[in-house]
């Protein structure tokens, strides 16, 4: 998208980190290790200066705002949740969720393009994207 002249920001979640697109700044999101002001999603910490984190990477102006997960805590409204429901009609918002989020994530947020990430098509995913967006 940069090649082509569009602005993104956001953030993605390798590993356990918190990457902003926008800057190449990394943090660690994730820890194995109980912290104060963190939200427990099954083995893991993520604590409130992560979320914040990612939700400064997202509030810039952008063409496209990348958000890397709907997951277990946005289900519940927690986490990325109010981000989202900030920002989502403003940007061309591309968020990543398992196929199992999907449906809530549309009841809420409303229809969109939707593509499964799988182990086998992972490394083909983004050209497939990138194809469908208005470049």
């Amino acid at each position: 998208l940069k090649a082509d002249g569009k602005t993104v920001n956001g953030f993605l979640c390798p590993e356990n980190n918190i990457i902003n697109l926008a800057t190449g700044e990394n943090r660690q999101f994730l820890y194995t290790e109980e912290m104060p002001d963190a939200k427990k999603i099954g083995p893991y910490w993520i604590p409130r200066k992560a979320i914040m984190f990612g939700e400064r990477a997202a509030r810039t102006t952008a063409d496209y705002t990348f958000i890397d997960e709907y997951g277990k805590l946005e289900l519940h409204e927690q986490g990325f949740y109010p981000l989202l429901k900030e920002i989502w009609h403003k940007n061309n918002g591309i968020v990543l969720m398992k196929d199992l989020n999907s449906k809530p994530f549309m009841e809420r947020f409303g229809k969109c393009k939707t593509f499964s990430l799988t182990i086998k098509n992972r490394d083909a995913l983004p050209d497939e994207i990138y194809k469908e967006m208005e470049v």
